[in-house]
């Protein structure tokens, strides 16, 4: 959705709670300008690849948000 957006300096939130299959799959990958994670990704039921790569490359990342997943696939 945002990967490869140069400019992008603050992620918008994530509220979903429940996530399908690669949902937010290298959503911001390569966005070499974002600082800012949302702080927290609430989803408490993640399915296969949910996150993986989500933030790849964002080398001005200055936080983490908090991960409260209790479900996996």
């Amino acid at each position: 959705m945002f990967a490869g957006c140069e400019y992008l300096k603050i992620a918008p939130k994530l509220p979903a709670t429940t996530l399908a299959y690669n949902c937010y799959y290298s959503m911001f990958s390569g966005c070499l300008a974002l600082e800012k994670a949302p702080d927290i990704l609430p989803a408490t039921t993640l399915a296969n690849n949910c996150y993986q790569r989500m933030f790849y490359g964002c080398s001005m990342l200055k936080n983490t948000p908090i991960l409260p997943a209790t479900v996996l696939a």
